[in-house]
């Protein structure tokens, strides 16, 4: 029944779907109760893993082990916060870039509970080539500017600003960085205007999330933009490992073969270092 209403409401009204969508969204926003985490720190979450320390166990960790190190973190598609909230609790100056509203009132909520505001900037924008205004498809984490991305239905969408990430990071030139990434397909196009923010003396460290077959848009078995985001890396001076093995460098071999093939890789998350660095 749901979904002879839900093709019904497609055909003769997709603006009612997507006022239904939001209700949704705002009812699932409001009913959260906040969680003290195991850090510390405290949180509003949909997801109860993350208060846990079961949520991203790997990356967590990872990311709870080098984040110390740095003067600066920016949170490319920091949903309700998480990450920023481990490199808040350390003392380090985030930006969050978050282009879901819903997402940004859980994390402002998210931030303020904590008193980790005065190092904290948000921006509530998509992160692309250049700026202007695009449909953001779906909601919670797998929201994506990619039509059709994890199965996410193209009526429920919002119209969203675009910045570039070297208008975003101006602020923060010449301090040691790390930008986390986790945009759902979007990552290529949002590289492609991070070149000043990348060209940096000191250049930032990157943790990027790349899929190859995973979430794909209907139609579509593998991420066409896979090879392009490891060959735009390299070509700004980056080696490339896995998060889950930080300290062996992936061979360009295995990701010129993953693509051609269309093999999918166990893992998809990858640490970025300057070569220099190294």
């Amino acid at each position: 029944m749901k979904q002879i209403l839900k093709n019904i409401l497609i055909r003769s009204s997709p603006k009612m779907l997507r006022f239904i969508y939001e209700l949704i969204e705002i009812k699932r926003s409001s009913n959260l109760k906040l969680k003290k985490s195991i850090w510390g720190f405290s949180m509003f979450s949909p997801n109860d893993l993350m208060s846990k320390g079961t949520f991203e166990e790997i990356d967590t960790k990872f990311f709870r082990k080098i984040i110390k190190d740095y003067e600066c973190f920016v949170n490319i598609g920091a949903n309700i916060g998480y990450y920023c909230l481990h490199a808040l609790s350390q003392n380090i100056e985030t930006i969050a870039v978050e282009p879901n509203p819903f997402n940004c009132k859980l994390l402002i909520q998210n931030i303020e509970i904590n008193g980790f505001s005065e190092k904290f900037s948000l921006y509530p924008v998509g992160a692309a080539k250049k700026n202007g205004i695009e449909k953001l498809y779906g909601n919670g984490t797998a929201a994506s500017f990619v039509k059709g991305w994890a199965n996410a239905t193209v009526e429920n969408y919002s119209y969203l600003p675009l910045l570039s990430i070297d208008q975003i990071t101006s602020s923060i030139r010449n301090k040691k960085t790390l930008l986390w990434m986790d945009i759902e397909g979007y990552e290529f196009e949002a590289l492609l205007g991070a070149k000043q923010f990348l060209a940096e003396n000191p250049k930032p460290n990157l943790v990027i999330e790349i899929t190859t077959n995973q979430h794909q848009p209907k139609g579509s078995y593998w991420n066409e933009k896979f090879l392009k985001t490891f060959e735009l890396l390299w070509s700004l001076g980056y080696d490339a490992y896995f998060v889950n093995n930080p300290n062996k460098k992936i061979d360009k071999s295995l990701i010129f073969n993953t693509h051609k093939n269309k093999i999918p890789l166990d893992s998809y998350n990858f640490l970025f270092i300057p070569k220099n660095n190294t």
